[in-house]
Order: C-alpha cells, then structure tokens, then sequence
C-alpha cells in the first residue's frame, strides 16, 4: 500500500498581516498541505487563531513574547522550543525562526535533511552538506509576500505567492 506523503505549508514573520495570513494558509491548503510549521514573528493572537484545528507546529519569534506560546498550547497547537525537529515520513525536518545564530549553526551541524528557518524575510532554498535549508520568505518588508510548500518525502520545495 503506498501512502501519500505529507506536504508542509510553511510560513513565517507574518508580522500582524491576519488577512494575508489567511489567504496564504487557504492558498497552501488548496496547494495540497497537510500540515502547517509556523516559523515566527506573528505577533498577534489572531494570527495563531488562524491555524486552530490544523496540524501545525510553531516555534516563536523574536518579536512573540511567551504569552503567544502559552495561547497557542491553550488552543491545542503543537508549540514548540526554538530549534526543534520534527520526523515526517521518515526525514528529519529542523525548524527555527533564525535569530539566534547558534541555534541555526548547531541545527546545521547536526544534518537534519531539511532545515526551514525564517526571520530574515529573505526567501531561500539552498544546501549545506545533506540539508536543505529554506526560508519560506515574509509578509513586511518584502517586494512580495511568499510561503513554501516542502513535501520532505520528496525533497521538493515550491514557493506559493500570496496575494
């Protein structure tokens, strides 16, 4: 029996943009995610409310305070320490929101196959050894607001412009 892999809607430093939040949450759903990772700099609760009964995990941002991380446990979240790992079908998926550079730099040392990271709102997708390392860009201070599609099953990457 094969089984569909799973595909990551991955998004970061949404910065308050609760509208745009939503419709590049719908976007990736359409996309075909299965599961959410929100990488930080949300700064707002309404934001969190967006992903209420999805798969999502979080870590926060250096803009979030912990009363966020409290409300995102309060609503049945998956929050997470900055610089966890996740397993999805298999591979290890790392995620930080990327302001502390240690914390990247262990992450990167430990090879997990993919690294997703954001608060640089610099979307990339690029390697380091065996690990892929993607930003899946921002929603402020960009030209254009980006998300990522990972499908980690696969090691594909597609970026997804949120209008």
């Amino acid at each position: 029996m094969t089984t569909t892999p799973q595909v990551l809607g991955v998004l970061s430093d949404v910065h308050r943009r609760i509208g745009a939040a939503a419709a590049a949450i719908e976007l990736l759903k359409q996309r075909g995610a299965t599961r959410f990772v929100y990488l930080g700099d949300a700064e707002d609760e309404r934001v969190i409310d967006l992903f209420a009964g999805e798969s999502c995990s979080l870590c926060l941002g250096n803009c979030d305070d912990d009363a966020l991380g409290e409300y995102a446990r309060f609503l049945g979240l998956d929050m997470h320490p900055d610089g966890s790992v996740l397993t999805v079908d298999g591979v290890e998926v790392a995620f930080t929101h990327g302001h502390l550079q240690t914390v990247v730099d262990r992450m990167v040392r430990s090879e997990p196959a993919f690294l997703l990271h954001g608060h640089t709102h610099v979307r990339c997708d690029e390697r380091s050894g065996r690990t892929r390392i993607v930003n899946p860009g921002a929603f402020v201070r960009v030209e254009r607001a980006t998300v990522a599609l990972v499908t980690p099953a696969l090691d594909r990457v597609e970026f997804l412009e949120v209008h």
